[in-house]
């Protein structure tokens, strides 16, 4: 009973240490730099709101832009079109911008006239996590924007060191052999599914004896 004991906390030790050196790793990979391409790369398209000509010469554009900017927000799709498929109805929609909520705080920073572009937004989502539900606001521009649509383009690429990809794989590969070819084992787990495997065995043993007595008699 002591060797088994031995041999389960000295798996499970070295599951812990696995763990630990892929955690570093996946951070080390995470942290990895930029490098800045030669030739930047076409990638799909931007599309985002902008101000329409005409509003954009009158004497309050500047407080229009401001309140543009606090709540702008830059979609990208693969297509020019942006077309794209909805998950559940199959149907062909079109995604455009939007302009997002923003917080008390950012709606304090901006002046008396883009201040003016923005109301309380009496149906905010509740943070589930803290329990409580903090001020935001809502953007009331519509007929003042257009759509104005870009080509995207990829400048840098991440680092890539294979050692740290290699070794992760390694680690990857000790812990599936450690918990039996099963993609949870992990800390904590290897005790469960022995006891698991064990059962099985057992209820196998005992048909087996269950028969042999049976021809017996």
């Amino acid at each position: 009973m002591g060797k088994k004991r031995n041999e389960y906390f000295l798996r499970e030790k070295q599951i812990i240490r696995l763990k630990m050196e892929e955690q570093e790793l996946s951070k080390a990979i995470r942290n990895q730099g930029w490098i800045e391409l030669d030739k930047p790369v076409h990638h799909g398209f931007y599309a985002e709101f902008m101000l329409r000509a005409d509003i954009a010469r009158r004497e309050d554009a500047p407080a229009y832009q401001e309140a543009l900017d606090a709540c702008n927000d830059r979609i990208w799709s693969k297509k020019e079109d942006f077309k794209y498929k909805e998950y559940k109805s199959k149907k062909i929609r079109v995604k455009i911008p939007e302009l997002k909520s923003i917080n008390k705080d950012k709606y304090e920073k901006l002046s008396v006239g883009a201040k003016k572009f923005f109301v309380e937004d009496l149906n905010p989502i509740r943070n589930w996590r803290f329990g409580f539900t903090d001020k935001k606001y809502c953007c009331i521009l519509t007929f003042e924007l257009v759509v104005l649509k870009s080509k995207a383009y990829i400048t840098h690429r991440r680092e890539h060191n294979s050692i740290l990809y290699q070794r992760l794989g390694e680690i990857d590969k000790e812990l599936h052999k450690m918990s039996d070819g099963h993609p949870w084992g992990g800390w904590g787990y290897g005790k469960w599914w022995n006891k698991q495997k064990n059962k099985k065995l057992k209820m196998v043993a005992e048909r087996e004896l269950r028969q042999v007595l049976r021809e017996l008699i």
